[in-house]
C-alpha cells in the first residue's frame, strides 16, 4: 500500500509534464528557404524581389503536427534584393524600409490553424518600420523528410498580401498616363524549410 501511495503522485507528475516535452523546436533553414515579394509597377509590369537574410524558429506540438505552433521570424531589411543596386539602396531609405532607424522586420504568430493534413492558416503580427499590423498567410504543408545525417526536415509554402501604406511606406508618384507608379498591395511568397533542432523549447531568434 505504501508503494502505491509513493508511486501514484510520481506517475501523475510525469503525465502532467509529458506534453511539454513532446513539443519540437524547429529552426528555419536559409539555404532551401526563400522570402519573396511582388508589387505592381506601372500597372502592366511588376517589381519582384527577395530578402537574402532571415532567421526564425517554430515550436510545434509534436513532430507530425503544426497546429497551434508558435512562429517567430526576423528579417534584416538591408538584405533586400531586386536585381538593381540603386533600387535596393532606395528601398532601404526613409520613404520605404528606413533601415537606419528600423533595421529588422519581425513576425510573431498569434494563431496557426490547421484545416486539413496539408493546409493551414497562419496569423500573426508583422512589424515594419516600428509599425505593427496583423497579417494572415495561407500555408501549404509539403511534408517531412529525413536527411542522411538523421535530421528531420519539414517543408511549407506560404502566401499572403499586405498594404505597404499601413507600414508608413507611402512614397509614390503619378505616371504620365495617369495612376500611381508603384502599387499599394504587396504580394508575399515564402518557401520554408525547417530543421528539427532542439527539444528544450528554445525559441530565441536573436
Amino acid at each position: 500500500m505504501r508503494f502505491f501511495v509513493a508511486v501514484v503522485p510520481f506517475l501523475l507528475c510525469m503525465i502532467s509534464v509529458s506534453p511539454a516535452h513532446a513539443q519540437v523546436a524547429w529552426k528555419l533553414e536559409r539555404g532551401p528557404s526563400s522570402v519573396s515579394f511582388r508589387v505592381s509597377h506601372f500597372y502592366f509590369t511588376h517589381i519582384e524581389g527577395q530578402f537574402k537574410s532571415f532567421r526564425g524558429t517554430v515550436v510545434a506540438p509534436n513532430e507530425h503536427s503544426f497546429a497551434n505552433a508558435d512562429v517567430n521570424v526576423v528579417i534584416p531589411v538591408s538584405s533586400v534584393y531586386t536585381g538593381i543596386r540603386e533600387r535596393d539602396n532606395n528601398l532601404q531609405d526613409e520613404p520605404f524600409f528606413w533601415a537606419d532607424q528600423h533595421p529588422e522586420m519581425r513576425f510573431s504568430s498569434t494563431a496557426f490553424e490547421q484545416h486539413s493534413d496539408s493546409t493551414y492558416t497562419l496569423m500573426g503580427d508583422l512589424t515594419i518600420r516600428g509599425i505593427t499590423h496583423p497579417i494572415t498567410l495561407d500555408v501549404a504543408y509539403r511534408g517531412l523528410q529525413t536527411s542522411t545525417d538523421g535530421m528531420t526536415h519539414a517543408f511549407f509554402n506560404a502566401t499572403g498580401t499586405l498594404n505597404r501604406y499601413d507600414y508608413g511606406m507611402q512614397w509614390n508618384t503619378v505616371a504620365e498616363a495617369g495612376g500611381f507608379v508603384v502599387g499599394e498591395e504587396v504580394e508575399i511568397e515564402l518557401t520554408v524549410a525547417l530543421a528539427a533542432k532542439l527539444t528544450d523549447l528554445a525559441t530565441s531568434v536573436e
